[in-house]
């Protein structure tokens, strides 16, 4: 069985990062990943409740040196997996407010 990977940023999109070369990169990284992935995990919560996906933090080669990011992991042949990870992807919200402060909404049932 094959996983398969979504590459995520380390920090909502409309937030400030840390930047490859800034004195203590990875240390600052590193926290800002490990935020993203715990308010991900609140934030739904109820998507993921489900499904089996993993979050780690994952070091990527670059020109002026290795950058960290968020990965989502799930299995090639798990649909649902796979439907969450897509729907996690596209709808991370823009800040840190948002994402720590709220949960994706539920469909509503009609």
């Amino acid at each position: 069985m094959q996983r398969e990977y979504i590459d995520l940023d380390g920090v909502p999109y409309g937030e400030k990062c840390a930047q490859v070369g800034e004195p203590n990169y990875y240390v600052n990284a590193r926290a800002e990943c490990v935020r993203f992935i715990a308010g991900l995990k609140k934030y739904f919560a109820t998507q993921i409740s489900n499904v089996e996906i993993a979050f780690c933090t994952k070091s990527n080669p670059h020109d002026f040196g290795d950058y960290l990011s968020v990965r989502i992991y799930y299995w090639a042949n798990d649909e649902a997996a796979e439907e969450v990870a897509f729907l996690i992807e596209n709808n991370i919200p823009e800040t840190w407010d948002e994402l720590e402060n709220n949960t994706f909404p539920a469909p509503v049932a009609g």
